[in-house]
């Protein structure tokens, strides 16, 4: 009876690693599959573009701005609607002195 045990435990104690190593490549899918491939694609919208900007009273000071294809659009929609609001309510004559 000892020898049963002793056995299985032998048995139990080499298929143990055999299974962890098949767990082991499976683990490792599971996570390629929940990380999002590299955007390489430059006119894709969510490839992240960086900008360096002047600082404001610097002559060599600058700082970088990240963002996606799809927020720099965002960004110079809104600051083309503002220039044009800004022209439109001078040629209005809402401007005063």
């Amino acid at each position: 009876m000892t020898s049963f045990f002793s056995a299985l435990t032998a048995l139990l104690m080499m298929a143990s690693p055999a299974q962890d190593a098949a767990a082991a490549p499976a683990a490792e899918a599971s996570q390629e599959a929940a990380e999002p491939k590299k955007i390489t694609d430059r006119n894709h919208p969510d490839y992240v573009r960086c900008r360096r900007e002047p600082v404001i009273g610097s002559r060599a000071r600058f700082t970088k701005r990240c963002h996606t294809n799809r927020e720099w659009e965002m960004i110079a929609q809104r600051g083309n609607e503002g220039t044009r609001e800004i022209v439109e309510a001078g040629q209005s004559g809402m401007v005063g002195n």
